[in-house]
């Protein structure tokens, strides 16, 4: 019998110790040795993917009756929306880590404009697979159908996935391509997959992936005088304007955000934002209040603008 890692999906064996899916003893093992080292000793292991996007895509529509497909609150983007838009069997948005909202932020409204900016005709639901909230409509989805649990590296799907069944079944990590193949759970009456997850192209991007935020976000307010600016990690935003700019970050705490004075030696583009997000993937956002011209650092199919999600009451 093909028995598979719980961790990353992929076929054991007990033969080849630099193959994928190696295990001492194949009968008494659930974890190959990679994820026992992830899970063990958080070991970071990035190997590539079984199965490109797009591929992964058209598996689930031609596998499964039904998707889940999980967006982190702070990376939604019009990639992420393109591609659950690319999905064509019944289907839901989740948007995972509602916990770390700022409670000054109303989250119908936050639904209210996503639906119309990202043009989603599709139920959206909120959860939280830490507290528990709205877990119960992900397990009335599934109901007895054949249902895939998709979305980007990070978005959440393993801690849903722990959630589902009440216990840890399966390995959470921010390492880029923790699962590798689809996993078949069977827990508590209910039979659904966890699919690979969906990884950007853009190596910068890939890079950040150990920034993703996991505890309440403080939002960083900012007022940026003329010729000065901010910067965080490589990303300059610099005031173009004769007047001051005022930015909240919502971001992962930890990241390093400094002002600057001086605009650094680079290639930039120029923005002129009236109460618009600066979306920068698998970062967070930067909600820029009134008008604003600003020269931002060039960075191809990083960088993003749309309508401001996010409004403090």
């Amino acid at each position: 019998m093909i028995k598979k890692c719980i961790g990353c999906g992929v076929v054991l064996q007990n033969i080849d110790e630099e193959k994928v899916g190696y295990v001492k003893d194949i009968n008494t093992m659930d974890l190959c040795m990679r994820c026992f080292r992830m899970k063990n000793y958080r070991e970071k292991s990035n190997l590539k993917p079984n199965y490109h996007n797009d591929e992964i895509i058209t598996l689930i529509n031609t596998r499964f009756n039904k998707c889940v497909f999980l967006v982190d609150i702070l990376n939604i983007n019009s990639e992420v929306i393109d591609t659950f838009k690319k999905i064509n069997v019944p289907k839901i948005l989740v948007i995972s880590k509602l916990d770390i909202i700022p409670k000054s932020i109303k989250v119908n409204n936050i639904l209210k404009r996503l639906r119309l900016i990202y043009q989603i005709n599709e139920d959206v639901i909120t959860i939280s697979s830490l507290k528990s909230i709205n877990i119960n409509l992900i397990r009335n989805f599934i109901s007895e159908d054949k249902t895939c649990i998709a979305g980007f590296t990070n978005s959440g799907k393993s801690s849903l996935i722990n959630a589902l069944v009440n216990k840890d079944l399966v390995l959470t990590s921010n390492t880029v391509n923790t699962t590798l193949d689809f996993i078949k759970i069977e827990e508590d009456n209910l039979v659904f997959y966890d699919s690979p997850g969906l990884v950007y192209q853009n190596e910068y991007i890939k890079d950040l992936s150990s920034l993703t935020a996991n505890k309440l976000i403080k939002p960083l307010i900012y007022q940026v005088k003329p010729n000065s600016g901010v910067k965080l990690d490589k990303i300059v935003l610099f005031n173009n304007s004769d007047k001051v700019c005022n930015m909240t970050f919502y971001t992962n705490n930890s990241l390093d955000i400094k002002k600057i004075f001086d605009k650094p030696t680079g290639t930039y583009m120029n923005l002129k934002l009236t109460n618009q997000d600066i979306v920068i993937k698998n970062i967070g956002f930067v909600s820029v209040r009134d008008a604003a011209n600003l020269d931002i650092s060039k960075l191809d199919d990083v960088i993003e603008v749309r309508e401001t999600i996010f409004k403090v009451m």
